[in-house]
């Protein structure tokens, strides 16, 4: 698939209405809380301006921002450590996931990166 691809997909699946749709999940979705509306909005709006739809992304946790990223991505790397709390699941399990597009780096790798923080 190539960006040309992964930003008509996006477009059709329609990025404002993914935004309202992630924004609209409750504020205690998930245990580890959870990004406000306007920041998945600022998200989305600056990886439409930089031209980053449908490239390569990561970030460490999971919650709203894996939902809007496995759209707006064509590779997202997840990484999770798992058992702490339920946003995991959470995320798994929802409808807005776009499953194909994440790779989810449970705990080892992930419980590392969690900790080098100190």
């Amino acid at each position: 698939m190539t960006e040309d691809d992964s930003a008509s997909m996006v477009e059709a699946a329609g990025v404002d209405a993914l935004v309202e749709q992630i924004s609209g999940l409750p504020s205690d979705w998930h245990a580890a809380g959870t990004l406000g509306a306007e920041v998945i909005l600022a998200i989305s709006e600056t990886l439409r301006q930089r031209g980053l739809i449908g490239r390569l992304s990561a970030e460490t946790g999971c919650g709203k921002s894996t939902l809007l990223l496995s759209h707006l991505s064509g590779r997202h790397y997840c990484f999770a450590v798992g058992a702490r709390d339920n946003s995991l699941e959470r995320v798994r399990r929802s409808p807005l996931l776009r499953q194909e597009s994440v790779e989810f780096i449970v705990g080892g790798a992930a419980d590392k990166a969690a900790n080098l923080g100190g």
